[in-house]
């Protein structure tokens, strides 16, 4: 078998591209959905950042706000009325929603202050020239009175970082300090600072409002970024602010407290972040100018991270970070990954062993038409082994029933030849014997009359190769209009056949179903009823029409002068002509029209009775149609 045969090559080509298909649909759907998981990660950091914008701004706005409303139309002459300045500190932490907690300290080091104590009541603070270097603590009743005393402590306020900070603001303005540990608490946080001018433009006293670092990490923890996402707010220096994480904002060192570096966090995984982060930032945290969205490699895991700047009038300046790492969207991406392959899978299965049947159904016909042809060449052929592919009624067994008729025509030709060939050989023989019994028996003209009849045996088989039958068929009047596909298609549905000499192919008063076309020898016609001589017929001429078209008797007997061969049209090949194709039938029938002479000389014959006879005479076109329609039930419409 050819290692290139049609059947490894059919199924090959039926199940490679469905295979190659349903990779390349899993590796594209592995791929889009990695696509669609970037963007999806990549809004949801954009939407966290706006989130940790919205509430920083809310969260250092109302400090600011409250500032400006406490420090409104004061002078330093009330603060020589402490009542009066502590009535305006509780005014302002005690409107809701607002803010906790506002203290005022001056430059003689005195100090009033509203906190939150550790149960979350009020509570006052108070430092004077009488009680320094000691501050004192009172727990305030329900109308902002001193109750009962908490604590004492030392306590200067122009010693801590927010008075400091102050002393760098111009008159009228209000700011920020740096971030650093609470004298009360020891955490970590920011104050809103704004300070007090006389008309010496002296300083004389700063407020101020402190907002913990605490409550903003509060609030990044309770962001739900995704699994395994995080948020971090720093400083323009790398300082961690605040973060999602459990990391401590701050570290003990001895007596005081030490912030936290984005560089210095527990994590690994956070610690390669923010290197990546810095490396992407040219190593200064100063140029993350505008808001950047990215997807950055970290520690070999695609991180999606978005890195925005907070920025505010009074001089703050933070970067948020949020970083969501790819495999949080693992599932996802081989849930629709596995979901595209295992629905391909399917189809695939289906449409191949789909595939594999047509295959076969294609092959198995194809293989014995192959090996009906090996058997022609070996001359082994039996036509029985066609005849399951014959009874298709598509192409395939179209095609076997004319190699059917083709390798029957083809083996009885050789069949014949072998027959004559071995006549030849025996009178070989013979003469030869007799040439030895009777010497001089084996004339020359005995030679010379082998060898003719060895010419024409091959001529024979010459004329039957070179014979130009769609040509012979055109010159028949009643096909002489069909198309080339249609004269090969009558070519297909006859078949040849070889008679030797003095063979009756037909008598007079037989059935006229077959048409002949004489492709190679001669044949003679005669009546014997009458024992007349009509003609004789030769190579390219043709007889019997008429009868196989309207079914009339044969009118005379023909046989062969000498060893013919014929091409045969039956009425079963031209009937299933005339079904495919009802055009044709209409041809011949103006065909056969137009030859109404030679149908009047034949009326004998093809009129039943008298009323047939003048159904013809008044219209031989219906009377034609009529009769080829009980003949081959065409399609064409008969009279009614």
């Amino acid at each position: 078998m050819p290692v290139l045969s049609i059947r490894r090559t059919l199924p090959i080509l039926i199940v490679t591209p469905i295979l190659v298909t349903i990779v390349l649909s899993g590796f594209l759907s592995y791929v889009n959905s990695r696509k669609a998981v970037e963007t999806l990660a990549l809004k949801i950091s954009q939407g966290t950042t706006d989130s940790i914008k919205e509430y920083l701004r809310a969260v250092m706005d109302k400090p600011q706000s409250a500032l400006k409303a406490s420090t409104a139309a004061l002078t330093s002459e009330q603060f020589q009325t402490p009542d009066l300045i502590i009535q305006r500190l509780w005014d302002v932490t005690n409107q809701p929603n607002l803010v906790d907690n506002l203290y005022v300290g001056q430059s003689n080091g005195n100090f009033l202050g509203i906190f939150p104590w550790s149960d979350g009541s009020p509570s006052l603070e108070v430092r004077t020239q009488d009680t320094a270097p000691q501050l004192t603590v009172y727990r305030l009743n329900a109308l902002g009175e001193p109750a009962d005393l908490l604590e004492t402590r030392n306590y200067d306020p122009r010693e801590r970082p927010w008075y400091q900070a102050a002393l760098q603001l111009e008159a009228g303005t209000t700011g920020w300090s740096e971030v650093y540990p609470y004298a009360a608490t020891a955490e970590l946080g920011i104050t809103a600072i704004a300070p007090l001018y006389d008309e010496n433009r002296s300083l004389y006293a700063v407020f101020a409002i402190d907002v913990s670092l605490s409550d903003i990490q509060g609030f990044l923890q309770t962001l739900d970024i995704s699994p395994s996402g995080e948020a971090f707010v720093i400083d323009r220096d790398g300082q961690i602010i605040a973060t999602s994480t459990e990391q401590s904002t701050a570290l003990e060192t001895g007596d005081e407290l030490e912030r936290v570096s984005a560089l210095e966090l527990n994590d690994p995984n956070h610690i390669g972040l923010m290197s990546q982060l810095q490396a992407h930032l040219e190593e200064d945290w100063s140029n993350a100018e505008t808001a950047e969205y990215f997807p950055l490699m970290v520690n070999g895991v695609k991180q999606f991270v978005g890195i925005v700047p907070f920025q505010d009038e009074q001089g703050l300046d933070w970067l948020m970070v949020v970083a969501i790492p790819e495999t949080d969207f693992q599932d996802i991406i081989l849930a629709n990954t596995r979901s595209t392959v295992l629905i391909g899978s399917i189809i695939a299965v289906l449409a191949i062993a789909l595939g594999l049947v047509v295959a076969r159904w294609l092959v198995v016909p194809i293989e014995r038409l192959n090996n009906a042809a090996l058997s022609i060449e070996n001359n082994t052929f039996q036509s029985f082994t066609l005849d399951a592919i014959t009874k298709r009624q598509d192409e395939l067994g179209t095609l076997s029933q004319v190699f059917q008729r083709m390798g029957q025509v083809i083996m009885s030709s050789q069949a014949s030849l072998r027959e004559q060939m071995d006549e030849l050989e025996a009178e070989v023989a013979k003469a030869k014997y007799q040439d030895k019994t009777k010497p001089g028996a084996f004339s020359l003209g005995t030679v010379e009359g082998l060898l003719a009849r060895s010419r024409q045996h091959r001529a024979t088989i010459s004329q039957n190769q070179d014979i130009d039958l769609p040509a012979l068929l055109k010159n028949v009047p009643y096909f002489h209009h069909l198309e080339a596909a249609d004269i090969n298609t009558l070519i297909t549905l006859g078949e040849r056949q070889t008679l030797p000499a003095k063979t009756v192919i037909f008598r007079e008063n037989e059935p006229g179903d077959a048409f002949f076309v004489i492709l190679s020898g001669e044949v003679e016609i005669y009546v014997e009823a009458l024992d007349k001589f009509l003609t004789t017929l030769a190579r390219g001429t043709f007889f019997g029409e008429l009868s196989l078209l309207l079914g009339i008797p044969r009118t005379a007997t023909v046989r062969t002068t000498q060893e013919t061969t014929m091409f045969i049209l039956k009425q079963t090949g031209l009937r299933y002509l005339l079904q495919k194709h009802p055009e044709i039938n209409e041809q011949i029938i103006q065909a056969l029209h137009t030859h109404k002479a030679e149908l009047e000389s034949r009326k004998d014959l093809l009129m039943t009775d008298e009323n047939d006879a003048a159904n013809f005479t008044a219209n031989p076109m219906t009377w034609i149609r009529d009769r080829m329609h009980r003949i081959f039930g065409s399609s064409s419409t008969p009279s009614s």
